[in-house]
């Protein structure tokens, strides 16, 4: 960090970027977010952003003080830094951070309580939150190539300065899930339980997959192997997974909540003639071919299924 651009070295390439110099302060101390984005679709867009996460804290009082402009114990709140800190200095730092439990970092949900607790009104900084994450989807998820089968948990670094304005640090890719305390225990492994629960891959019944392979391998039988449906059917004991858009249970959720599509998508992505994601999710469902036929019964997912019947 520097404080007079003649500090900047010309021979190198270097990206330069202002620093968010009015960050809001909880007891004197700078901190951040660290929040979790399930993308499930892209073509259709559709996102779920978390309800719990991270607020990740300094470890000594902000101050802009020159003497201090490469303190990164000061400026920056990545716990990787942090922790770095003396057991004895981190443990006095901030009050209500619990250092023994989650290091630099509290639960999101008990720093809503605090920001609360000042006076601040949580649910009009939240959809600010949310709207930057929307932004941010918006301007990448076109150019982002369709995997109907595949999903992205993304961790995004957002700081709020003193006018109560998100600004977004940076989105990580697969971000670092290691539990190190038990905090992360407590929020990470509830994350990936609600992750996997929301993506409910459907059960592929490996005796009719061996059975898709048998056929494909004795090329000499008389008799033509099924159609692909029948045999996807098959696989899948007649389920499909859920389109995007499509209503999701309560109980499958957990702790997300649909961010893409939404009122909120659809107002970012007013002013073109088809919002991507908005017009056409409710009929991408009804418009999914669903295959009729007879599902295998259970007794038959522990012996060789004997596909001539879906011909």
């Amino acid at each position: 960090m520097v404080a007079d651009i003649s500090d900047v070295a010309y021979g190198e390439p270097m990206v330069i970027q202002r620093y968010v110099a009015d960050p809001l302060l909880l007891d004197g101390y700078k901190f951040d977010l660290r929040l979790y984005v399930c993308v499930t679709s892209t073509h259709p867009l559709e996102a779920f952003l978390y309800r719990e996460g991270f607020g990740r804290f300094a470890t000594e009082p902000f101050t802009l003080s020159l003497t201090q402009l490469r303190n990164l114990f000061v400026h920056l709140t990545n716990s990787s830094i942090q922790k770095e800190q003396p057991d004895a200095q981190r443990a006095a730092a901030v009050p209500g951070v619990d250092a023994e439990k989650g290091g630099t970092k509290v639960a999101l949900s008990q720093l809503k309580r605090r920001l609360a607790a000042a006076g601040m009104d949580v649910d009009v900084l939240w959809a600010r939150i949310v709207d930057v994450i929307l932004r941010s989807l918006y301007a990448v998820h076109e150019a982002i190539p369709a995997s109907p089968n595949s999903f992205e948990l993304f961790g995004y670094d957002v700081l709020i300065d003193a006018q109560l304005k998100p600004w977004l640090i940076e989105v990580n890719s697969s971000p670092q899930l290691t539990r190190d305390n038990p905090l992360d225990y407590q929020i990470k492994e509830a994350l990936l339980a609600d992750t996997l629960s929301l993506i409910a891959p459907p059960l592929v019944d490996r005796a009719v997959w061996s059975e898709m392979l048998r056929w494909r391998l004795e090329r000499e039988r008389a008799t033509t192997p099924p159609s692909f449906p029948a045999e996807l059917c098959a696989l899948l004991h007649g389920l499909t997974p859920r389109a995007p858009g499509e209503p999701v249970p309560a109980a499958s959720a957990g702790l997300y909540d649909r961010i893409a599509p939404s009122p909120a998508w659809d107002k970012l992505c007013a002013g073109r003639s088809k919002a991507p994601g908005a017009g056409s999710v409710a009929g991408a469902g009804a418009a999914r071919s669903r295959a009729s036929f007879e599902v295998p019964a259970a007794s038959m997912r522990r012996q060789r299924p004997d596909l001539s019947k879906y011909l």
